[in-house]
């Protein structure tokens, strides 16, 4: 199964605490490389985080971004109870110091303190809950995004990869052509030297045989088409993830042709290897983006 690793998804949820929105972006990537940007209230949680994400994630770069916008109620009756502990911490502490507390600790005064002594929103264990299944909601929505593109970048691929094995198809006959221009050129040669039609023969096969040898590309044609079917076999499987495999088929694949190319020694053959590299390294950057 061939999966993209470009895709996003933004899943917003409402709850007793206020608005979450959570935000998955993913592009390309050799390897998994988590970034994640949250509010302070969760950073206990990143390692968790990652460990889900990395459930159902295994290549490209993972963006992840989490905020958190808490409803007015929710945010006064908090302020409210944090800032009725200030008061009566700071009541005790001017008492003990001979104070009058009603001149000292004043409402500007706790504002003050507040913000030097908590800075967080302390979320509950419910709170964090929450969090969690959203996010595996957004893993999902964004997994069907680069299934869909997967869907779409297969077709392209196998689309090409017919057109290289109808390539190579064509291929073979080319190949006896030059040998058969080689052998015409070689025996009207020979003659000009009036030798015996037998000894003509024989200097004729060997160096025949000889250049046959040199230009014979079997072995990687056979090699080029077990590639290919083993390209189709990953595609079809149910892998989570073959873009590593599939970018080293491509890498094979190439070096054949390389060597095919090499040898040829027709310029049909050639410039049918320049069209079918280049369909390869057409096939070779739509992998890329393969997870």
């Amino acid at each position: 199964m061939m999966r993209s690793m470009t895709g996003y998804s933004r899943i917003q949820k409402k709850t007793d605490l206020g608005t979450w929105t959570v935000e998955l972006h993913s592009v390309n990537r050799k390897g998994l490389d988590i970034s994640i940007s949250l509010p302070k209230e969760l950073f206990s949680l990143e390692i968790e985080l990652r460990k889900q994400i990395s459930k159902f994630l295994h290549r490209g770069q993972i963006t992840l971004r989490i905020h958190l916008q808490i409803e007015e109620k929710s945010l006064i009756e908090h302020e409210l109870a944090s800032l009725k502990h200030l008061k009566s911490s700071f009541d005790k502490i001017s008492t003990s110091l001979g104070y009058n507390p009603k001149e000292e600790v004043s409402l500007n005064f706790l504002m003050q303190q507040k913000q030097l002594l908590e800075t967080a929103y302390h979320l509950q264990e419910q709170d964090k809950k929450e969090v969690g299944e959203i996010l595996v909601n957004a893993i999902k929505d964004l997994l069907k995004m680069r299934d869909q593109e997967g869907i779409e970048l297969e077709k392209d691929v196998t689309q090409r990869l017919k057109g290289i094995e109808k390539g190579i198809k064509e291929l073979e006959p080319l190949g006896q052509i030059p040998i058969e221009r080689y052998r015409q050129k070689l025996t009207e040669k020979l003659r000009e030297f009036y030798i015996s039609p037998e000894e003509e023969q024989a200097r004729v096969f060997r160096e025949v045989a000889i250049l046959a040898e040199k230009l014979d590309t079997t072995e990687e044609i056979t090699r080029l088409r077990s590639h290919i079917k083993q390209f189709f076999h990953y595609m079809a499987s149910d892998e989570p993830s073959i873009g590593r495999t599939l970018d080293f088929l491509t890498q094979e694949m190439q070096r054949e042709m390389n060597t095919i190319s090499a040898k040829a020694a027709d310029s049909e053959i050639i410039h049918k290897m320049v069209f079918l590299k280049g369909e390869l390294e057409k096939i070779r950057e739509q992998i890329q983006n393969i997870e």
